[in-house]
Parts: structure tokens; sequence; C-alpha cells
């Protein structure tokens, strides 16, 4: 639901038709029950194995592997309708987010390295459907959210930490320990904050310096990741509302007009 959040305010930042808002979220939410259905299916022995998740929903879905593939193909069909009718910008979304969700869930989230690289790019991927695809404007908020996923993911694998070393999922958390992991996560923070300050607002982006000084102990690592997306969340919200108030960023580097196209893809619009 978050993601769903944050792209509907993404598409408020872009102005588009509130007809348009309309599909695209009736789309993002069934892209999310796509994702998560997938997401869980795959984790069925490691969440049976984990003392910490919810064992009744693995065995659920452990029981009716055939209910959850008539699931999936009913909501990739309604997708690819959805996707079908509307745009060439939106099937070209429904394409690579597909691709790229089952991708991520099938191997990529079990592979050091790869598993915050293919975040960030799910994370845009998904986002896609939140604005026409030659809106530069679309596309640098749609990275800062791909920036923000990659923070959450690393906070989430320091969190799972020890069971996905029993399990023997080698994530990064579990290749570089959680020491490398909490440094990693404070940089991924200080990237965020610095693409902020560039590209999308010059004084709110250094709100977000306050995540990278927060206490980051593994024992409280789920009350440690609310608190970064309470602080992620509010300032997202001010830079979507200047944004839609002033049509544009103001970043140091650059100020980017709504207006503002990528010619070479508005035959993908």
């Amino acid at each position: 639901m978050a993601n769903l959040a944050a792209s509907a305010s993404l598409m408020i930042a872009v102005a588009l038709p509130w007809s348009e808002v309309a599909v695209r979220v009736l789309f993002g939410a069934l892209l999310n029950l796509l994702v998560y259905l997938t997401n869980d299916f795959y984790d069925i022995r490691a969440d049976l194995a984990s003392p910490r998740k919810d064992h009744d929903k693995a065995r659920f879905l452990d029981q009716h592997h055939g209910s959850v593939r008539i699931a999936q193909a009913i909501l990739f069909v309604l997708l690819g309708a959805v996707a079908i009718g509307w745009s060439r910008g939106l099937f070209v979304t429904f394409l690579l987010a597909s691709a790229l969700c089952w991708t991520y869930c099938a191997r990529l989230k079990r592979v050091a390295g790869l598993d915050l690289l293919s975040i960030i790019v799910c994370s845009v991927a998904g986002t896609m459907l939140a604005f026409p695809l030659d809106s530069a404007l679309g596309w640098v908020l749609a990275g800062q959210l791909g920036l923000f996923s990659a923070c959450f993911q690393t906070i989430q694998m320091i969190r799972d930490h020890d069971d996905d070393l029993a399990f023997g999922t080698r994530t990064t958390a579990v290749a570089i320990g959680v020491k490398g992991s909490t440094l990693l996560q404070r940089a991924l923070m200080l990237a965020s904050a610095a693409y902020a300050l560039a590209l999308v607002h010059r004084w709110l982006g250094l709100a977000l310096l306050i995540a990278p000084l927060l206490p980051a102990d593994p024992a409280r690592a789920t009350r440690h990741w609310n608190r970064v997306r309470a602080i992620f969340g509010v300032v997202w919200l001010a830079m979507v509302a200047w944004i839609a108030w002033h049509g544009t960023t103001d970043g140091l580097v650059a100020a980017v007009p709504r207006s503002q196209i990528v010619s070479w893809l508005v035959a993908v619009r």
C-alpha cells in the first residue's frame, strides 16, 4: 500500500487528469496484488522455516499451489487488459514490471549484490505506471523512490539476517554481515539525500539527512524501519506538494519542470 500511495502522489506531482489517476491507481492495486502474491509464493519454504513469519499463511499457500497459479493468471490477464485498453506506455510498464517482478521474486532477491540493485530497478519499473513515459519529471521522482526502496530493503535484510543465514539464503546482508550492511544502509540514505538535494529540492532534501543519524540497532530493525519510513514519507509528501504547486523541482544541480519531456520516449507515451 505504501508503494501505491507513493505512485498516486507522483501522479499528482506530474498533474495527470483524474481519469488517468483512477485507471492507473486501479492498475497499481492489481500490480501490487500480483507482486505480493508472487513474492509470498516463492518464500513459502523460507517463511515456514522462520519462527517470526506467518506460518498459517505460508501453509495455506503451500497447500493451494493450483489456486495460487490461477490467481496469478487472472491478475496477469486483468493487468494486460487494462494496459492494452488504456495506453502504449502502460502496456510497456505492464510487460517490464511483470518480468522484473517474477525474476526478482524467483531468483534475484536471493543473490548478494543483485538483490539491492534489482529492488531499485523493480521499484522504478513499478512506479512507471504513475506517469507518461516521456515525462522527465516522472523519471526524476521514480529515481528518488528507487533509492528509498534500496534503503528499506537493506533494513529488512538486516532484520532477516539470522533467518536467511540459517536457511542458506545468501543476501547482501549475509554476504557482508550486519555491521557491513548497517554501513551500506547509511551510505544509501546519504545517496538518497544527495539525489534529492541535486534534483528534487535543495532544502527539503536536507531533512533526509536525519535518517542516517538514527540509531540502527539490528535487534530493533522493525522499529528503525518504521522511523525511516516516517521521515522519508513526510519529506516525500513535502517535495510532491512543492512540485504540485510550483510545477517544477528545485534541485541544486537541475530544476526539472513538469513540461519537460524525454524526446526519444514520446513514442511510448
